[in-house]
């Protein structure tokens, strides 16, 4: 199997029901899933949402385990992107938990304002992560965050098969 049909098949069943458990269990999923789980999770919400939605969302929480995924990958652009958003949210002390704690505090189906949610600093601290954010691949068009992603899965597939085979019976 290619690393882009193992991507592929993970695609498909990632927000099943036996996927979702094993995202509440983070330090069991073998690192290649995990890498592969938190690099579709930041596509989707930075095409669905953009890279605010991304922060404020479950995604967010795991910011730092994005930044070790992108690194492992070899994603040198949008890593040292990602790294700057993290720098600019520690600079102001912003936290991605906060900042889901606050759209949990929305009423069901409100309308997101992000300065009603979090202030108008914070939304300036956003506005700024949002620029930096235009530097990410798929604003870019000239690396494909994928290609990468196949490359390090195919290099890596007798392992995270044999691991995921050692922990469950999911079959990819």
């Amino acid at each position: 199997m290619s690393g882009e049909e193992i991507v592929g098949q993970i695609a498909l069943r990632i927000y099943d029901e036996e996927f979702a458990c094993l995202r509440e269990e983070v330090g069991s999923i073998p690192e290649v899933l995990w890498d592969i789980l938190l690099l579709i999770d930041l596509d989707t919400e930075l095409a669905m949402n953009g890279i605010r939605v991304f922060l404020e969302n479950s995604s967010g929480r795991h910011l730092d385990k994005t930044i070790e995924a992108l690194e492992r990958i070899r994603s040198r652009n949008d890593l040292n992107v990602k790294k700057n958003i993290k720098h600019i949210l520690a600079e102001y002390g912003v936290r991605t938990d906060k900042l889901r704690a606050n759209v949990n505090l929305l009423a069901e189906y409100e309308v997101a304002n992000p300065t009603k949610t979090h202030g108008a600093a914070i939304q300036q601290v956003l506005e700024r992560v949002e620029k930096e954010a235009e530097h990410l691949y798929l604003y870019r068009g000239d690396e494909n965050l994928f290609d990468l992603l196949f490359t390090y899965v195919e290099a890596n597939q007798t392992r995270l098969i044999e691991e995921i085979g050692a922990m469950t019976d999911l079959q990819v």
